[in-house]
């Protein structure tokens, strides 16, 4: 079912250390412990240093030290939004660098670049301030990269890629999280696997928030081949279509007012398509005006209608059920401050096939082993004897999705930055909970 992603796609990445004296070869050793066995490798020009790292899981990597050893952070640490602020501040000491390569190990993108986390994961030990895959420009920190390895799904495809929010108020790009305006979203890394990336104007608050996973669809849809670089029309939700157009026709045939909003760069033009609206008319009588989706600009009125295909699906809940120790962790971490946790389980529709599922979202009770005790929270479309309210135990292993609503975001199988920010913020947190009492504001 995942042979959408079976490519070779070679992984090139940086390790962030702090100090500027470039660590040796030796300091090494003790990966040994962690079952990786180490050997000197001819350093290729311009590296001062090469070791090959063997693990019989992981597969072959080579850790090397460049020249230049001063790490490309400025831009970057500015651009990543899957860091808090701490986060940030933490990469930004970064002294030195070192590099690390992989070629692929079993052909499959999200399980190679998954081993390629566990081996730099290794190689950071206590020192390290960060990870940088460079193909998904993303910077991951300790203590991400802590919680990705420790549990045995391949790694998320909003993992793989990364999306730049580029606000109203200034040119630079900034995090996703700021309270002006996003006038372009856009991602990096499906180019660099053999795919083309894509621009949001103007995307509506929903879009990188609530209803993100309108960005997983449009990812998936483009890996499935279902969208093109210039498809007329493809329906994200139920009578929602959205037409793509390459980034050079765009720049070339849409309005100022719309072309503006974008760059048009070496980094912004190939391989890459703009989100617009469905052409209107029929034949020679269509018109041929450009003009940005307006459905990734407006409020979604129901983010449960975005489509996801069956592999899609298959993908996010088995990544659901290996992240299901840390979901429990994590609800009762948050039980004291309220935050609501939901699961998405999967069942049979009615007179449908065996992978004909709904897949509803149930309002957590209690947290079992095997078992979740939780309620309905909708009435199903194609389930005749299931309705809203409805109260009951339901198998870990039909469990499809889960979250966590929280004041810093959803907490997600693919999204832990909210965990680590309210952790880092524990004191205004609690501060936030004696304010929220009943009565407080009376």
């Amino acid at each position: 079912m995942f042979d959408l992603f079976k490519k070779p796609v070679p992984f090139m990445g940086g390790l962030l250390f702090p100090g500027s004296l470039p660590a040796r070869p030796e300091d090494f050793q003790f990966l040994t412990q962690n079952c990786i066995e180490l050997k000197p490798a001819r350093p290729e020009h311009p590296h001062r240093w090469a070791l090959e790292l063997n693990h019989s899981e992981w597969g072959r990597a080579t850790l090397f030290c460049p020249q230049k050893t001063s790490p490309p952070l400025r831009s970057l640490v500015e651009q990543v939004v899957s860091l808090t602020d701490l986060e940030r501040q933490e990469v930004s000491r970064a002294g030195h660098w070192l590099s690390l390569s992989m070629n692929s190990q079993k052909n499959n993108i999200l399980h190679d670049r998954k081993c390629a986390l566990r081996f730099m994961h290794a190689i950071m030990g206590q020192d390290g301030l960060g990870a940088i895959d460079l193909l998904a420009r993303s910077i991951w920190s300790p203590q991400a990269l802590a919680e990705e390895v420790a549990h045995n799904a391949d790694l998320d495809v909003d993992h793989i890629i990364h999306w730049h929010a580029v606000h109203a108020e200034s040119d630079n790009e900034k995090d996703d999280n700021s309270n002006t305006p996003v006038n372009w979203l856009h991602s990096h890394g499906l180019a660099e696997i053999g795919f083309f990336d894509i621009d949001i104007l103007r995307p509506s608050e929903d879009v990188t928030g609530r209803a993100k996973d309108v960005l997983r669809s449009l990812i998936f849809a483009i890996i499935e081949g279902n969208l093109k670089p210039n498809t007329d029309k493809f329906s994200l939700a139920h009578n929602k279509p959205i037409r793509l157009v390459p980034a050079a026709d765009f720049q070339s045939n849409a309005e100022k007012s719309f072309t503006g909003l974008r760059d048009h760069d070496e980094y912004h033009s190939a391989k890459r398509s703009v989100a617009c609206e469905p052409q209107r008319g029929f034949a020679f009588f269509r018109s041929r005006k450009i003009i940005p989706s307006k459905f990734l600009s407006q409020p979604f009125e129901d983010e449960g209608l975005i489509q996801f295909s069956h592999a899609a699906s298959l993908m996010m809940a088995e990544r659901a059920r290996a992240t299901y120790h840390a979901y429990r962790t994590y609800t009762r971490e948050f039980l004291p401050y309220g935050f609501q946790p939901l699961i998405k389980i999967g069942y049979p529709i009615d007179n449908g096939g065996p992978d004909d599922l709904e897949h509803m979202w149930f309002s957590v009770n209690d947290l079992y082993d095997n078992e979740i005790d939780a309620t309905l929270e909708c009435n199903p479309f194609n389930i005749q004897n299931m309705k809203l309210g409805d109260r009951g135990r339901h198998p870990v292993n039909q469990l499809t999705d889960w979250l966590i609503l929280s004041p810093a975001g959803m907490i997600t199988p693919r999204n832990t930055k909210p965990v680590r920010f309210l952790r880092e913020n524990k004191a205004l947190l609690d501060e936030w909970l004696e304010r929220a009492k009943p009565g407080e504001n009376s």
